[in-house]
């Protein structure tokens, strides 16, 4: 599931990409003067908090709709394949005592 989310998310451009191309075009205005270092660096941290707030609504929002599909289908727990394989075994030795007893 991790990697369906990962290229999710960089489908989205909120993975490191979409930091990289502000990084890029917002550098030559630092060479130009019309920006300080700081400012950048501060913008691009700012930057990087939006990504990663979108990417986690992304994921959440995301698993909802995953869980919700999945409650839709005929599945089973653990527990209960456990129990059913149990039973299954049960009823095999019992099937198996039988045409024992009747060979």
């Amino acid at each position: 599931m991790e990697t369906v989310l990962q290229l999710l998310m960089e489908g989205l451009g909120t993975g490191t990409a979409a930091l990289t191309i502000v990084r890029e075009n917002m550098t030559t205005l630092v060479h130009k003067g019309a920006m300080s270092q700081a400012d950048l660096d501060g913008l691009l941290l700012d930057v990087e908090r939006s990504l990663e707030e979108r990417r986690q609504t992304l994921i959440a929002g995301f698993q909802k709709e995953l869980q919700r599909l999945i409650s839709h289908l005929p599945l089973v727990s653990k527990e209960e394949f456990s129990s059913l394989e149990r039973n299954l075994r049960h009823i095999e030795e019992r099937v198996a005592r039988l045409e024992t007893k009747q060979a």
